[in-house]
């Protein structure tokens, strides 16, 4: 006979695998329209060389709004991230680190010249008018190793 326990286990491993699927079908989407973009040759022109940077959707939120950000990859080489985040304040031309919620996730790849899910990220509902920046951590897969690196992109809060 199934244990309390064990019902809540599966539980837990089936909504685990139904996140890991929605992330993966919004993946795909995004990267089909990225490789788009990317297959243009006046755009790849203009760039001149291959970046990974961290895209966001809006430069600017209120208070208790939200920014969502996703990994945009226009490299030769896989990008491995999680979706832990980094969120930061600018106060007297330093970045102060604001406290944010633990966020576990199982790894995650963006493939070469593709894009990942958006990843909605918080405002807390206290934060004043300014400049912030939303870091990740990422590794690149090279040849026999992994590079570790830090993409960010910023943003202002505001109350209008």
């Amino acid at each position: 006979m199934e244990t309390m326990k064990d019902s809540r286990i599966r539980i837990v491993g089936v909504l685990v695998a139904a996140a890991v699927l929605t992330v993966l079908m919004a993946s795909a989407g995004n990267a089909a329209q990225f490789r788009r973009t990317l297959s243009d040759p006046q755009s790849r022109s203009a760039r001149g060389h291959e970046t990974l940077r961290l895209g966001a959707n809006r430069d600017y939120s209120r208070p208790g709004g939200g920014v969502q950000v996703r990994i945009e990859n226009d490299t030769t080489s896989e990008v491995i991230y999680g979706l832990q985040y980094e969120l930061a304040v600018r106060k007297k031309g330093a970045w102060i680190r604001l406290s944010t919620r633990p966020v576990f996730s199982p790894r995650l790849f963006v493939a070469p010249e593709s894009v990942s899910a958006w990843q909605r990220i918080p405002i807390p509902k206290e934060a004043a008018p300014g400049r912030y920046r939303i870091r990740k951590q990422v590794q690149i897969v090279l040849a026999e190793r992994t590079a570790k690196r830090q993409i960010d992109t910023t943003f202002r809060v505001s109350d209008s």
